[in-house]
Parts: structure tokens; C-alpha cells; sequence
């Protein structure tokens, strides 16, 4: 791989700028804040929720970072997509280091050839709708990762929350959510334990669902199940949103809980998801999908079990995904387990075209 020329800036260098693109010089932990902060800015001018403007400057931090610590130097690109078919944002992570000797064991999941406590390049591509690499030793690496809005690419408006067990440095619960083009595909893992080893599990879990093209979750599941053994496994939902024929599949296996609130004629009623005892990972329990037919407004909630039962009572429906989503962390979290909350809320295509 070459990088083109004139593509090396010094760290004095200021960021060069037109109407949809910025070039931010990179080579220490200020520079690295400075990006976050001009990608943040620039993606909000798109429209993008206040979830994905924090992934979007996580990704970059991520990878400013990375240019930091193996490149010495090189460039953060953030560039606007606007036109008839979709709105977004692409970055690019340009520099002249080292390069990377395998690219496809840096992109496994809980690889890492530091002590960072960073995503990893496995973590901006989960974050990120699109990601491609070009790298070789001694020719430098250049990551391409973009971001749609909604409007473009998902039929699901969405939010996350989480929190750690006290003690615990990290999280053994983790969750996907995957904009295709024939729909939204949605998953929560819960590791089995806590700390180190519950999220290994998890990362592993998350990179299958991650890096899907599949739309069978069926399938989907099983790739998971492979990817688990040796490890302590874990506990799965996962649902499939189809603008096609206004359906959601969804299946799980273990305790992470999954409710759907249909709002009709005013009314806001639950339904829930029918869990197979076990553990992904383990000897698997027949497994099955459920389609059930959703009408724009229908909010799907997943939860890990460090959330108590009942969290879906006396929901304010109206609120946004992110708003219920940080409602039930605070209002319903244990406190003695990992806890992650998704919400996704259809949208229907006609809507999401307009």
C-alpha cells in the first residue's frame, strides 16, 4: 500500500479545512482531544443522536490514538457525505509508521499489542457503519470508517446505557446494532461472570454480529456459538428489523430479557420474548426465531440480568430511546451486576424516507 503524497504533516501544522472536510494533524494526547472534538462538532451539523455523535468520537479517538502509539504521527480526515441518497460522515486515519504484519488477527476481537484499555481497531469497526483497512509493514496504515444517520441507512431510531460492577475496570456486557440495507439487526451479550473473562466473552460474541452480512439470526447464533468454545460463553438476544414486510425476528438464549412495547389507537401494551434456557457457547438448547408483525412506534427493549424485572412498567412511551433507555439504568440497576440497557424504536420505511 502506498499513502499519497503530501499526505505527512508536522504537528505545528494547523488543520486545513473547506465546506465538508478537515485534516487534523496528529501526533500527541491534545491532538487526539482536538479530533474528537471537531469530528463531534462536524457530525452534529448532520443531525446524528446525541448515541451516535459519542460512537462517532470514540472511533476517533480511537484511532488518533493508535496513530499516537504505533505511528509516532500522521492525520485525522473528517469528511461530510450530503447528497439526495444519504447524509455522513467518513474518517480517515492516515499515517507513515510501521504498518500492521496481520491485519485479520489485529481485527479479532480482545487482540491488542499494547496494555491500552481502549476499543482497538475490532471496537471502531462495531461502532462505525463501514470500515476498511490498507496496511503493510513499513508502508504506513490508512482506516476508512464511516457513519450514516438514521434517515439513511436505519429503520430504528435507538439508545444505550450502561454500567459496571463496582470493582470491576470493564464491562462483561456488550451490544450491536447494525444498519444494512434491507434492515437494523440488533444484539445484547451478557458474558457469563464479570471482569476480565466476561468480557472477553462478549467482545468475542460482539464481533460475529458485528461484522455479519447474514440475516438469518438462526445462523448468526450458531457462528456465535462456535466462536465461544473454550471460553465461559454467554447469554444472547438478538432481533431483526425488515421495513419489507413491517416484521421483527427475534430469538434469545439465557437471561437477557426482551420486551416490545406496541403503542395502537393510543394504547401502549407488552409483549416479551421467549428465552431458551442455556448458554451460548455450551451445549445449545433447540433453538427458534419468533417473527411478529411491528407498526411504526413499536420500542423494543433488550436488558442483561442486572436489571431488575419490571423494568418496562410505567414507561413514558414518548420519551426517546436514549431516554428510556437511561431511565431504567437509573431507576432499575441492581447494583451487585454489569447492566446494559438497548432500546430500538421502529420507524416505519415510508417515514424513514421522508
Amino acid at each position: 500500500m502506498s499513502i499519497a503524497a503530501g499526505s505527512s504533516l508536522g504537528p505545528g501544522d494547523k488543520p486545513s479545512r473547506n465546506r465538508t472536510q478537515t485534516c487534523i494533524p496528529i501526533a500527541s494526547d491534545l491532538d487526539i482531544v482536538r479530533a474528537r472534538q471537531i469530528g463531534r462538532t462536524a457530525a452534529s451539523t448532520l443531525g446524528f443522536s446525541l448515541t451516535d455523535l459519542t460512537l462517532i468520537a470514540t472511533a476517533i479517538s480511537e484511532l488518533a490514538r493508535n496513530i499516537v502509539m504505533y505511528a509516532k504521527e500522521g492525520e485525522i480526515i473528517v469528511r461530510l457525505v450530503k447528497n439526495s441518497d444519504k447524509h455522513g460522515i467518513v474518517v480517515i486515519a492516515r499515517d507513515q509508521g510501521p504498518g500492521i504484519g496481520d491485519v485479520r488477527q489485529t481485527l479479532q476481537d480482545g487482540y491488542s499489542t499494547s496494555r491500552s484499555l481502549g476499543l482497538g481497531l475490532p471496537g471502531v469497526r462495531r461502532l462505525m457503519d463501514e470500515f476498511e483497512i490498507e496496511s503493510q509493514p513499513g508502508q504506513g496504515t490508512v482506516v476508512t470508517v464511516k457513519k450514516w444517520t438514521a434517515s439513511a441507512m436505519s429503520v430504528i431510531e435507538w439508545g444505550a446505557a450502561e454500567e459496571v460492577l463496582p470493582g470491576e475496570s470493564e464491562s462483561g456486557d456488550r451490544y450491536v446494532v447494525k444498519n444494512l440495507p434491507e434492515g437494523s439487526l440488533l444484539a445484547v451479550v451478557d458474558g457469563i461472570g464479570h471482569g476480565k473473562d466476561a468480557a472477553h466473552s462478549a467482545e468475542l460474541a460482539a464481533g460475529v454480529f458485528s461484522g455479519c452480512e447474514a440475516r438469518s439470526l438462526i445462523s448468526l447464533l450458531r457462528r456465535c456459538h462456535e466462536r465461544l468454545h473454550g471460553t465461559r460463553g454467554a447469554v444472547v438476544s438478538m432481533a431483526w428489523f425488515s421495513p419489507a414486510d413491517d416484521t421483527m425476528t427475534w430469538l434469545g438464549v439465557g437471561n437477557v430479557a426482551g420486551v416490545l412495547l406496541r403503542r395502537a389507537y393510543g394504547v401502549t401494551r407488552q409483549e416479551s420474548l421467549l428465552l431458551r434456557a442455556g448458554t451460548v457457547g455450551a451445549p445449545l438448547p433447540h433453538i427458534s426465531a419468533s417473527v411478529v408483525p411491528v407498526s411504526s412506534g413499536d420500542t423494543l427493549i433488550f436488558a442483561t440480568d442486572g436489571i431488575r424485572s419490571g423494568f418496562a412498567d410505567g414507561l413514558n412511551a414518548n420519551n426517546s430511546p436514549q431516554e428510556i433507555a437511561e431511565h431504567i439504568i437509573r431507576n432499575h440497576w441492581r447494583r451487585n451486576d454489569d447492566a446494559l440497557v438497548l432500546v430500538a424504536r421502529y420507524v416505519h420505511k415510508s417515514e424513514s424516507a421522508s
